[in-house]
């Protein structure tokens, strides 16, 4: 079974994701930007989805962190901001794509099925 990790410091987003994903996946929760690093090092998941607006270490950050360890785990951005600035950063530091939020139940299922089939891609 595919493992995901999602990363959002609100406990309510997290589950709001789990519950348009479905029961056909583990999941891994983490609520800092430092906890997802953790939880990658030691779980290894499939794919990363990362809330991009977070205290402390923010979604940047880790992927910038993750950049720096060579990551090839895909990483689904969610993020409120929309601006085409944020997304060319973000794929700039190897994310795989960016969902807004709050995220469209379809377009969310769609995008982490693309990732999960085909890792090295970019949607």
């Amino acid at each position: 079974m595919k493992r995901i990790l999602i990363v959002d410091d609100s406990a309510i987003a997290r589950d709001i994701v789990i519950k348009i994903l479905g029961n056909g996946y583990e999941y891994d929760k983490a609520a800092t930007g430092q906890e997802a690093l953790a939880k990658i090092r030691e779980h290894s998941p499939d794919l990363v989805l990362l809330d991009l607006l977070m205290p402390g270490m923010d979604g940047f950050g880790v992927l910038e962190k993750l950049k720096e360890m060579g990551n090839t785990i895909p990483v689904l951005l969610l993020s409120a901001d929309i601006q085409k600035s944020t997304r060319v950063k973000a794929m700039q530091l190897g994310a795989s794509d960016l969902v807004n939020k709050p995220a469209e139940p379809d377009a969310l299922r769609n995008r982490v099925n693309f990732l999960l089939e085909n890792p090295g891609s970019t949607v």
